[in-house]
């Protein structure tokens, strides 16, 4: 059985929601709410999941199920990255604000993945997906189709890398210390892991630390040493005492 009418309806109406957030300053308001559209894409996806894994759909949907919900999240998340890429661009935003909310949202993602699967909760979720490290509920991507593994993959890598230019943009040319870029590439090695194993299963490992060490060398190659912008202090002259008359008459016999 098929998406009724009602379930398409609320589909759509929190994806409207999730577009009110996108164009949050159209508005005018002068409050920076936009960010939260991040946030406002998990509903839709959440809701997705749980409505193509009830059993009355029977296997209608096994190809699409939490890998489809997946897809989803992060298409809505890749709407609103060309959104804010556009916009620190042009030096109206600012790329730790995308990276705080993009981080806040995944978050609330995998802890709606932990919960709601759950026995007493809503079960029909545990459907096309695997319990990963005893309490969160992942996605079978790779049971599900070619075109939404595809679509995932594509949607995944263009969100980390929406994140990373700007990043190294901004870093460019600053004086940053070379530990503070370890602390970095380490951070930023959580989403390569994620693509990695999108991309390459039996060898993300291998992917994850060639992109680090690209990522490494790069941020090497933009910044600055951290002890590049403190000035060297020139040498204090001491004053030279004037000679008296007689002193300059002595001097001449």
């Amino acid at each position: 059985m098929a998406l009724n009418a009602g379930q398409w309806i609320v589909f759509f109406s929190l994806c409207v929601l999730f577009l009110v957030f996108l164009f949050y300053d159209a508005f005018k308001r002068g409050e920076p709410y936009g960010n939260l559209a991040y946030i406002a894409a998990v509903v839709p996806s959440i809701y997705m999941w749980h409505v193509v894994t009830l059993p009355i759909h029977g296997t209608l949907y096994e190809n699409w199920g939490a890998a489809g919900a997946w897809v989803i999240l992060t298409g809505l998340w890749s709407i609103a990255m060309i959104r804010d890429i556009i916009l620190v661009l042009k030096k109206q935003k600012d790329i730790d604000d995308v990276a705080l909310y993009l981080g806040i949202a995944f978050i609330l993602q995998l802890l709606a993945s932990a919960i709601l699967p759950i026995d007493v909760i809503l079960n029909n979720m545990q459907n096309t997906s695997t319990l990963v490290m005893g309490f969160l509920w992942m996605p079978k991507v790779f049971e599900s189709s070619i075109i939404t593994l595809m679509l995932l993959r594509a949607f995944s890598t263009f969100i980390v890398i929406g994140l990373i230019i700007p990043m190294v943009r901004e870093f460019r040319g600053q004086p940053v210390n070379m530990f503070a870029l370890l602390i970095v590439t380490i951070l930023i090695s959580a989403p390569f892991a994620l693509i990695s194993y999108l991309w390459l299963p039996d060898y993300w490992y291998a992917l994850l630390s060639a992109f680090s060490v690209l990522f490494f060398i790069i941020m090497l190659l933009f910044t600055r040493g951290g002890n590049q912008h403190k000035k060297i202090r020139p040498p204090i002259k001491r004053p030279t005492a004037k000679l008296t008359k007689d002193e300059t008459k002595g001097e001449e016999i």
